[in-house]
């Protein structure tokens, strides 16, 4: 049963289409299947619309004396972390199915090949920027961003060209900054600063990293 759903639709290859208004989502046609004799069989079947905005499934032939599973397709999981507390804000993709992966690591072991802080894991957390293939099995760069106080990414964006554009708060008054509109910390410590920047393409340069803030509480989301 899905709620906000404007239209339901089911494709030329059995994939089930939801039509939101923030654009369309995709549920793979399920993989269904019986396991008999230690061999595993196929069954026929996939998805069925209902009305009111309901999906069930259409199951053909299948020995009703053993389990029928229904499985959904997982197009890929991943881990991404060190000994600390990891948090992910935020993902983006650009036109090559490339995954950007931004968020906030508190591990010294963070898998981070790219280095842009002025100390690992600084007092909060520091901001890591990792990049992986269309199917995650390959990490293409992973970048650690940060200053010596808490730092928090909110926001990931990845223009045309592959550049990462992040955005958050920051209590880092040497947080590393890059070609800035505002070079220094506008509360002097203590309250946070929003933060914007950009990563190059390959992930090895920041373009530009700039504070955007005044004396008081300021956060980029």
């Amino acid at each position: 049963d899905f709620a906000g759903v404007r239209a339901l639709s089911l494709d030329r290859n059995g994939n089930l289409r939801l039509r939101t208004a923030a654009g369309d989502l995709v549920q793979h046609k399920p993989v269904i299947y019986q396991t008999i004799a230690g061999q595993r069989h196929s069954v026929a079947g996939g998805y069925r619309l209902l009305a009111d905005n309901r999906v069930g499934f259409q199951v053909g032939a299948y020995d009703h004396a053993e389990p029928l599973v229904v499985d959904p397709i997982l197009a890929y999981s991943s881990y991404l972390g060190g000994s600390g507390a990891d948090y992910v804000s935020s993902i983006a993709t650009d036109a090559a199915g490339n995954v950007y992966v931004t968020g906030n690591t508190e591990s010294f072991d963070f898998p981070a090949s790219i280095v842009f802080s002025q100390g690992l894991e600084g007092n909060g957390g520091d901001i890591f920027v990792t990049k992986f293939n269309p199917h995650t099995d390959a990490v293409l760069y992973s970048a650690y961003i940060g200053g010596s106080a808490a730092d928090f990414p909110m926001t990931i964006a990845v223009d045309g060209a592959g550049h990462a554009y992040v955005g958050g708060s920051t209590a880092s008054t040497d947080f590393p900054i890059r070609n800035a509109l505002q070079p220094l910390h506008g509360a002097d410590g203590g309250l946070q600063d929003a933060f914007v920047l950009k990563l190059a393409a390959d992930g090895k340069s920041l373009l530009y990293s700039t504070y955007v803030g005044g004396s008081g509480e300021d956060s980029g989301n």
